[in-house]
C-alpha cells in the first residue's frame, strides 16, 4: 500500500493541489471533505503521509476547518 501511495496517489494529489490552498483552487469545497477525509484515514491510520509534507500540510489546513471538523464527527 506504501508504494502505492506514494507512486500513484501523493503524486496526483500534489499536482492537482500544485500551489492552491484546496483542490479546486482557492475556495474550500466538497471535494476538499472527500479528499481530506481519505488523507485523514492515510495518516492516522496507516501513517503515509511523513515522507509528503505539502500533503500534511493541506491536511492540517482542512483538520482547522468547522466543515471538515463537522465531517469527522462520530467517526473518531
Amino acid at each position: 500500500m506504501t508504494t502505492w501511495f506514494n507512486h500513484v496517489v501523493a503524486p496526483v494529489l500534489q499536482q492537482h493541489l500544485g500551489d492552491s490552498e484546496y483542490i479546486n483552487g482557492p475556495n474550500f469545497t466538497a471535494t476538499d471533505v472527500y479528499v481530506g477525509f481519505s488523507l485523514f484515514v492515510a495518516e492516522t491510520q496507516l501513517g503515509l503521509l511523513e515522507t509528503h509534507k505539502q500533503l500534511k500540510a493541506y491536511l492540517h489546513r482542512l483538520m482547522a476547518r468547522p466543515a471538515f471538523q463537522a465531517a469527522l464527527k462520530g467517526w473518531q
